[in-house]
């Protein structure tokens, strides 16, 4: 079995994994659910100074003081450039991506060109000028609770958190991750809103991976646990 690395997205941290994690570890594998800085626990170090490298320190930090080999890193929505920069800083440790619907900036682009234009100006509005933190909009709030069950929406309501905006609007670089070399699956949600279809498709091209359907919307974390957890423990056996 594997060490396997849960990376969350968006107003999420390590939390929103527990559906996935501990069916994960009855299977033996060792597995981690860190929060990206400024989310969750981790909410008040929310700053104008986080980058897409501070997230990708984040996971490279774990893999390397918990020594940890042949790695599975999965990534759902945002928590797809972080794991994209943990690949690049450490490559030896990584085994297999398993990317849920991930959102990775191509090569020159900021994660706002990546998705469609009307997301950037719902992040602005969003913006908390205090901690430089984007809050969940009502709109998704009423999105997300339309979709899970009453409750993961009250887990959703107690901690949910803002995400850092500079991530968001940062341009990437991440060349040395698009070489590719890595096996990869790309789990495209087929009810998702966002990342497009198109974006995912060009990914899973660019990384030779393993191109995976799910029928879920963007989050399957909650909705389709026990799929998404076999998806993931049938790539790390």
């Amino acid at each position: 079995m594997k060490s396997i690395v849960l990376v969350h997205g968006m107003y999420f941290g390590g939390w929103c994994w527990r559906k996935v994690a501990p069916t994960l570890r009855a299977a033996g594998h060792l597995v981690y659910t860190p929060s990206l800085t400024g989310c969750a626990e981790r909410a008040h170090l929310s700053g104008p100074g986080i980058t897409i490298d501070t997230f990708g320190r984040d996971v490279a930090n774990l893999l390397r003081f918990e020594d940890l080999q042949d790695v599975t890193l999965v990534a759902t929505s945002c928590g797809g450039m972080a794991v994209a920069r943990a690949a690049e800083l450490e490559p030896v440790r990584v085994g297999r991506l398993v990317l849920v619907d991930a959102l990775i900036p191509f090569a020159g682009q900021s994660p706002a060109e990546t998705v469609p234009s009307q997301w950037a100006p719902t992040w602005q509005a969003g913006l908390l000028p205090e901690t430089d933190g984007i809050a969940m909009s009502q709109s998704s709030l009423d999105r997300m609770h339309a979709e899970f069950g009453p409750d993961d929406g009250r887990l959703l309501d107690t901690y949910r958190t803002t995400f850092p905006r500079g991530p968001m609007f940062e341009t990437a670089d991440l060349r040395r991750f698009w070489q590719g070399g890595w096996p990869t699956t790309v789990v495209w949600c087929q009810r998702t809103h966002n990342p497009p279809e198109a974006v995912q498709r060009r990914a899973a091209e660019l990384l030779q991976a393993e191109w995976r359907p799910l029928d879920s919307g963007h989050y399957p974390f909650f909705t389709n646990a026990d799929e998404l957890t076999e998806i993931v423990h049938e790539r790390s056996t």
